[in-house]
């Protein structure tokens, strides 16, 4: 067996490019970046496929859906709602030996959908919670998913909550956000020069962002041994 792991942004797989071992001390795996978006997901699905892989995590952090998620939570799913209201199901053993061993984390074991943009809104989040009866929004995990479906393989998604349901993103979070998800501070303040009312939240933002990129270091730290 072969896991591929998926990432789209370089500050989510610092915790895993950080590690020396393997997953649960015996399995090999492969980080591979993938810019934020399903196109980009599905693309590198396919890579790791060609290349022997034959399960894959969908690693990163996400949007809380449920209200009853806050910043820094971990979420853990086999069940992805796709766009056309359709659940992918996984079953493993290898999918029940990595939630036991991120047990210590108490993490939700719920459902995820994927967007090809950012909800920012909580109007949005309820909307798409309501429609998809998802506890978490990313932008990768249906492609993954798909692939892995479709191939006969196993996956996993594995997120860390960055923003609550009732939470605002500030626009000029996403103004200052380059292609590959990482925030350039100048186009950030540039932004907040036109909104500067965005600042606290921006703020909030910032410590949510960090307080679930702890939460998949200390995930990682469980995971490879």
């Amino acid at each position: 067996m072969k896991i591929g792991i998926i990432v789209a942004m370089a500050s989510e797989a610092k915790a895993l490019e950080n590690k020396i071992g393997q997953l649960l001390g015996e399995i090999p795996f492969t980080v591979r970046m993938a810019s934020p978006g399903l196109k980009y997901a599905e693309k590198a699905a396919k890579q790791l496929l060609s290349e022997g892989h034959d399960f894959f995590i969908s690693w990163g952090v996400g949007g809380g859906l449920n209200q009853s998620l806050q910043p820094g939570r971990l979420l853990i799913s086999q069940q992805v709602e796709t766009i056309s209201d359709q659940t992918l199901d996984f079953t493993s053993d290898l999918g029940k030996r990595v939630i036991d061993e991120l047990n210590p984390l108490n993490p939700i074991l719920g459902r995820i959908t994927s967007s090809e943009k950012p909800i920012i809104s909580p109007a949005e989040k309820s909307k798409l919670h309501d429609a998809s009866s998802a506890d978490a929004v990313d932008m990768e995990s249906i492609a993954i998913a798909k692939i892995a479906k479709k191939n006969s393989c196993g996956f996993l998604s594995i997120r860390a909550i960055v923003d609550s349901g009732n939470f605002e993103i500030p626009s000029s979070a996403l103004a200052g956000m380059d292609s590959q998800g990482n925030q350039v501070m100048f186009k950030v303040l540039k932004q907040l020069a036109y909104r500067p009312k965005e600042l606290k939240s921006l703020i909030e933002l910032s410590f949510h962002f960090r307080k679930a990129l702890k939460t998949l270091s200390s995930s990682a730290d469980l995971l490879i041994k």
